[in-house]
């Protein structure tokens, strides 16, 4: 059995964390037992959900001090993984090093994001990265745009592995299952946006809000917004400002997204930037049609078959003209773009391609 250590910050529902969730069964079956150790101030919501899946959750409250990197330490010389997979930008250097020291076999970095630094800290970050190289760190880019970042800014080469969504879970509806989930949210006849994710700067999401606000004189228009808000809810008041809060749900964070995306007829993400989206992937896996912004790491989705991607800019003015395109379309041209799609996604970006390619990392002779 080769035992893994996993890295990550504060435990959350969001990317690495779900593909953790979802491929624990696949490393099982395969002699790979994983750990997680949070190194977040908290534990994190998501920790319980881990812990079912199979992982035992270690917590180190990150602080900037020495003694972190102490408990760090301590821990892995207590563990003795086989493999740390390091998946924070925050102190991966450190984190790295210390593995190396404690004689930690195999070390695996997963880079999550398009990481633009920029004048001392690119160079700092840069150099950080050839020293893990020269220790023998296996830098992992998690998509297209990740890996071409990575290259360009830090002469980091790095292995591609994208991420990966349960496309058992996340699967077109029966006509009788999308009827029912839009009953239970009480919708009859409106073309139904979602998008997911919590309110942060990256996401923009009040210039979709503003798009919608174009044309909600002329379309049937409802906007489920799920993820978290910000404490003093700043895209509640905008959506009240723009005088559309009747066409806009704030359903906060929603374990189980997949009613919601088959309740809904197109996803919208106009994110400023992203690593590699698995919520993208999720609502293309359900067949949906999409707008997505024309943006690293959602980018590396143009080369997929079919026509269910509209693409656009990041602002309201590009974003709703492909709305007003879509709500044009029938219903029935909908559902066939989308699953022109949908099969692309689920054999690209299945559980079993990721996570084995992990597994041949870690432990190449059980692979």
């Amino acid at each position: 059995m080769t035992k893994v250590l996993h890295v990550l910050n504060e435990l959350n529902p969001s990317g690495a964390e779900v593909m953790l969730h979802c491929a624990a069964k696949t490393w099982q079956s395969r002699g790979i037992d994983g750990d997680i150790l949070s190194m977040g101030k908290q534990k994190g919501s998501f920790a319980s959900v881990l812990e079912r899946s199979g992982y035992h959750i270690h917590h180190v409250p990150f602080e900037k001090s020495i003694g972190t990197l102490l408990a760090f330490y301590r821990l892995l010389r207590k563990q003795g993984p086989d493999v740390i997979h390091i998946h924070t930008e925050r102190c991966n250097f450190w984190y790295a090093l210390l593995a190396f020291l404690a004689g930690v076999p195999v070390i695996v970095r997963s880079i999550h994001n398009v990481f633009s630094f920029s004048g001392t800290l690119r160079w700092r970050r840069m150099i950080q990265r050839r020293l893990l190289t020269w220790l023998g760190v296996k830098h992992v880019g998690v998509g297209a745009s990740v890996q071409k970042n990575e290259g360009t800014r830090y002469r980091n080469p790095s292995l591609l592995i994208p991420n990966w969504y349960d496309s058992r879970h996340f699967r077109p509806p029966t006509p009788e299952e999308r009827s029912q989930s839009r009953q239970q949210l009480g919708i009859l006849d409106q073309l139904v946006i979602v998008s997911i994710g919590n309110c942060e700067g990256m996401k923009n999401h009040p210039e979709l809000l503003k798009a919608l606000a174009t044309l909600k004189d002329d379309l049937d228009i409802l906007y489920l917004h799920l993820g978290r808000e910000q404490a003093d809810r700043p895209e509640r008041r905008l959506a009240e400002e723009l005088g559309i809060a009747e066409k806009v749900r704030f359903l906060g964070f929603q374990e189980n997204v997949v009613p919601f995306l088959w309740a809904s007829d197109v996803y919208a993400m106009p994110s400023l930037h992203e690593g590699f989206s698995i919520a993208a992937i999720e609502a293309l896996g359900v067949g949906l049609m999409a707008i997505l912004a024309d943006v690293p790491g959602l980018r590396d989705l143009k080369d997929l078959e079919g026509d269910s991607i509209s693409w656009t800019g990041i602002d309201a003015a590009s974003i709703a003209p492909a709305l007003r395109e879509i709500a044009k379309t029938p219903r029935e041209k909908r559902l066939e773009a989308g699953m022109s799609t949908q099969k692309t996604v689920s054999s690209r970006y299945s559980i079993e391609t990721g996570a084995l390619a992990y597994a041949r990392l870690y432990a190449p002779h059980q692979c």
